[in-house]
């Protein structure tokens, strides 16, 4: 079974300047790779800020250490 072939779409930003390189001839590939790219780098983003916080109702009360003056304000 052949290899399937690798596309590459590169873009460089230099001094202000656009180049970009690839399949430029073929502009319904090239589209489909920025498409492709975009989803990525969106699910990457969303990945990164989902909340880590744990909700406070699946926390084991027992868990929960009192304040050293036994007051649950700490006051």
């Amino acid at each position: 079974m052949p290899a399937t072939p690798q596309i590459e779409l590169v873009i460089r930003v230099t001094n202000g300047q656009v180049q970009v390189s690839g399949p430029i001839h073929d502009k319904m590939t090239c589209y489909a790779l920025l498409e492709c790219a975009r989803d990525a780098i969106k699910e990457h983003v969303d990945k990164m800020t989902r909340s880590a916080i744990v909700p406070a109702r699946t926390v084991d009360p027992m868990l929960i250490m009192p304040r050293p003056n036994g007051d649950a304000k700490g006051a």
